[in-house]
C-alpha cells in the first residue's frame, strides 16, 4: 500500500508531464504545503511563529475556474480519515469560494484536477448551459463517487467517474472523498 507522501509524489509527477503540461499549462503552479511532518521542538517552534498551521491541505492550485477562486486537495491514502483540523480548513476554504477534496490516492486527485482545470465560468453559473465534459462523459476503469458542491446558480453535479486518468498508468487504485 502507497503512503499518502508516494500518492501526493504521483500526483506532482502526473502534473509534470509535458502532454499534461501542454494541455494545461496552470498546472505548473500545482505546489505542495508543507505543513505536516515531524521537526525538532525548535524548528516547530519557528514554523508556528512564520504561519504554520495544523490541517491546512497539502496540495494547492491557485487558478480560479467557474465561480471558484482555487482548488485545495487533502490527500489520504485508501483507508486514510480526515483530523478535526483538517475539517475545518475545508469549510472554512468551501465559504471562502475555493474548491476541497480529500482524495483517497493518486488517481481520485488527478480526477478531480481535470474535473477542476475543465469548468469555465459559463458551466456553472448559468442554468442551462452543458457540464464539462468530464462529468458528461464518465467511462471505463477506475470508480469513485464523487459528489461537487452546489454552486449559486442551483445546478446540483453529481457524478460517477470510472474513467482512467492520462499519463501515468501503473500505480494504485483510490478513491475520493469530499
Amino acid at each position: 500500500m502507497a503512503s499518502e507522501a508516494q500518492h501526493q509524489a504521483y500526483v506532482i509527477k502526473w502534473s509534470q508531464q509535458p502532454s499534461i503540461r501542454r494541455q494545461w499549462p496552470e498546472l505548473a503552479l500545482l505546489h505542495h504545503i508543507p505543513n505536516g511532518g515531524t521537526r525538532d521542538v525548535v524548528e516547530a517552534k519557528h514554523l508556528k511563529q512564520q504561519g504554520v498551521k495544523s490541517g491546512v491541505p497539502d496540495l494547492c492550485l491557485p487558478v480560479p475556474r467557474g465561480q471558484y477562486h482555487g482548488l485545495y486537495i487533502e490527500m489520504k491514502t485508501e483507508s486514510g480519515h480526515t483530523s478535526d483540523e483538517q475539517e475545518w480548513w475545508g469549510e472554512r476554504l468551501q465559504a471562502q469560494g475555493y474548491v476541497w477534496r480529500v482524495c483517497h490516492g493518486w488517481q481520485a486527485a488527478v480526477a478531480v484536477l481535470e474535473w477542476y482545470l475543465q469548468l469555465c465560468a459559463q458551466d456553472l453559473r448559468f442554468p442551462g448551459k452543458r457540464l464539462p465534459c468530464t462529468v458528461r462523459s464518465c467511462l471505463k476503469v477506475y470508480p469513485c463517487r464523487i459528489r461537487w458542491p452546489t454552486p449559486a446558480c442551483g445546478i446540483s453535479i453529481f457524478c460517477i467517474i470510472t474513467r482512467q486518468p492520462r499519463g501515468i498508468r501503473r500505480l494504485p487504485k483510490s478513491s475520493v472523498s469530499g
